[in-house]
């Protein structure tokens, strides 16, 4: 199941998703527009043999570097992310992995925000290190989409549980503290 697009130029697109099948990444290049598409073999970790690969999203930030997130389902679910420096020639897998089915964005190469069970994950190093922050607002399952352009400033939209009302919220600390907006 395609997840996503991503056209870098009139020639060279990206589309992934989700093959439910053990071991196996749904990860597809063209460079010619659509009219062929190739498969992209990722270096998959221990343990990927097993599990329900899926492929979040894929950002680049120039035409030769960029991240993708990985979603590694089996007894626990856990996201991995791998950097190219090639155009996507070549894949590195990065020493940073998700717990849990959260929600990540990654507004650059090197920048990462990851939310899961009432905590944001930022990494500003491409996962090298990566800082737990404890927003001051229990959002808890209601995020229901975010979007960062940097690790420090983001957006969330929540839903509340019992009403369904909607609400925006904006922070310039990585997730910390959280102004509600109109």
């Amino acid at each position: 199941i395609k997840n996503f697009i991503l056209p870098l130029n009139t020639n060279v697109a990206w589309v992934g998703g989700v093959v439910y099948a053990p071991g196996e990444a749904y990860l597809y290049r063209s460079d010619d527009g659509g009219e062929t598409w190739f498969n992209i073999n990722l270096v998959l970790p221990d343990g990927a043999a097993d599990s329900e690969l899926t492929v979040l999203g894929l950002v680049f930030v120039s035409q030769t570097k960029g991240v993708l997130a990985l979603r590694m389902t089996s007894d626990n679910a856990e996201t991995i992310v791998y950097s190219t420096e090639d155009g996507g020639n070549s894949w590195t897998l990065l020493p940073v992995t998700f717990e849990g089915y959260g929600i990540l964005e990654t507004p650059s190469a090197s920048e990462m925000v990851f939310y899961n069970n009432d905590q944001f994950y930022v990494t500003n190093d491409a996962g090298e290190t990566v800082e737990q922050v404890t927003p001051e607002i229990p959002f808890g399952d209601s995020i229901v989409d975010m979007s960062f352009v940097s690790s420090k400033i983001g957006w969330v939209i929540t839903s509340d549980p019992t009403t369904g009302a909607r609400s925006l919220y904006k922070t310039t600390d990585s997730g910390a503290t959280w102004t509600p907006l109109p």
